[in-house]
């Protein structure tokens, strides 16, 4: 469900925080 709105943007933050793609 990459294409979801809110798992890409949740995706982007874990990334600024330095976790992985998945908003957890």
């Amino acid at each position: 469900r990459a294409a979801d709105p809110r798992l890409r943007a949740g995706a982007r933050a874990a990334a600024r925080a330095g976790e992985r793609p998945g908003g957890l």
